[in-house]
């Protein structure tokens, strides 16, 4: 899609995914007029709607007299006519406030609608999110902001940021995604006893509804302080790891390599390379196909050491 530009209300809702400018009732009609006008991108009016749950599951819809502005999230360009559109119809919207937010510079603006007045002003200026914004100066919307800042670490734990661990602080410090999001932090960095420390201490207060990632994340980290203590581990966790997390069959076989056995560390290696979304045997065909390529060029002595891989997978 390219550069994001996310739409994020906190008056008089509460949304990550974009705003709704209530329009003082009569006035639609105002508003309309001025928005097949001007056209800006991302924007329409809309009335919102009552759903009835029925007892056999159906749901009944029926329209309400409420009508709104709807800004959405959207790409890279026409947000320089937001703000002009919005002047002109802010004596029919009531009271609101929302923010922008722009994926690659990083830059927050805050857009304000109060007694029929727009008024926009740049936050930050860059490297910055509205959750980040929201946790580091809004109070009221403190738990608004960590329910996404939680969302964030739990979609890329493996690239969590220092101002996202930062945001975080600042609202709920003790909490384990807090914590766990601090560790992750310091292992990127390389502070692994921190790191260890902190991963031991949010695991033991989850054991056993721990999520897999975070038991993935504490042995790679352990492997630098106390390689015999995460390949004890590293042996425990291989079933799982072999059936749906083939990638940390790496770290174990760099565990056995290491500081346990040389042929279970050429099997864990081995079964890395099966993925388990792959279809069965694909692995092993796909070597063996390299391996034959190979005699096929007159390297027979590679093709042999192919095919004997192929007979590990």
């Amino acid at each position: 899609m390219g550069n994001v530009h996310e739409v994020v209300q906190v008056e008089p809702y509460q949304s990550w995914c974009g705003a709704a400018l209530p329009i003082h009732p009569g006035r639609h009609g105002a508003v309309q007029e001025v928005l097949a006008e001007r056209q800006p991108p991302y924007v329409g009016v809309t009335a919102a709607t009552r759903q009835i749950g029925l007892p056999d599951g159906r749901e009944l819809t029926s329209p309400t007299d409420r009508v709104f502005v709807a800004v959405q999230t959207g790409g890279k360009w026409g947000w320089d006519a937001l703000a002009p559109f919005l002047e002109a119809v802010a004596g029919q919207l009531a009271d609101a406030r929302f923010f922008l937010n722009d994926e690659y510079q990083g830059f927050v603006d805050e857009y304000r609608i109060v007694g029929g007045e727009l008024t926009v002003r740049r936050v930050c200026w860059q490297d910055s999110t509205v959750a980040g914004y929201l946790a580091a100066e809004e109070p009221r919307c403190h738990d608004f902001a960590y329910t996404r800042l939680v969302e964030d670490l739990l979609e890329e734990p493996w690239n969590v940021d220092p101002a996202l661990a930062e945001a975080m602080s600042q609202v709920h410090p003790q909490r384990w995604e807090t914590r766990a999001a601090a560790a992750l932090v310091a292992a990127a960095a390389e502070r692994w006893p921190t790191a260890v420390a902190t991963l031991r201490s949010v695991l033991s207060d989850l054991e056993p509804a721990a999520p897999d990632w975070l038991r993935d994340e504490y042995v790679t980290a352990l492997a630098r302080t106390e390689p015999a203590e995460a390949l004890r581990i590293a042996r425990e966790y291989e079933p799982r790891w072999r059936a749906s997390r083939s990638s940390m069959m790496v770290e174990l076989a760099a565990l056995e390599e290491g500081h346990g056995d040389p042929d279970r560390a050429v099997s864990a290696m081995a079964r890395s390379m099966v993925n388990r979304f792959d279809p069965p045997g694909w692995a092993a065909r796909s070597v063996r196909a390299g391996a034959e390529l190979l005699r096929l060029s007159g390297h027979p002595d590679e093709a042999a050491d192919w095919e004997q891989i192929a007979e590990l997978l």
